[in-house]
């Protein structure tokens, strides 16, 4: 039922919800000391373009976020980067070559039992 009381200006209002916690933000590190991660401390900008433009031909990203003018991340998101490229984590583009070559193979073994694609209405 409605009740116009909780609308006054004396109720207080609900804070909305945000997509990151305060607690959250103790995980941050910045991406110039996240360099001293990798064991070869890359350059900062080689930082920047793995995560805004990606490495690799699937161009997996370095997960990051803008606060305030500058870019952080997480060490979970180092991790999940790092398992993307060293092909323990299955991007999209490897899902989507796995399944044309399951495809094909499924295609060559139909094709050897004599059975052969065609119209699904018997109009070949």
């Amino acid at each position: 039922m409605f009740n116009p009381k909780q609308f006054t200006s004396n109720s207080p209002r609900p804070k909305p919800p945000s997509s990151v916690g305060e607690a959250d933000f103790k995980k941050f590190i910045s991406l110039l000391d996240t360099a001293t991660r990798f064991p070869d401390r890359p350059h900062i900008g080689t930082m920047t373009r793995w995560s805004l433009k990606g490495i690799g031909p699937s161009r997996i990203k370095l997960r990051t976020w803008k606060i305030g003018g500058r870019r952080y991340t997480t060490q979970e998101a180092i991790d999940r980067f790092v398992a993307q490229l060293s092909g323990e984590v299955k991007t999209p583009a490897t899902l989507s070559q796995q399944r044309a070559d399951k495809l094909a193979q499924d295609e060559r073994e139909l094709d050897a039992d004599g059975i052969t694609g065609g119209d699904p209405d018997g109009q070949a």
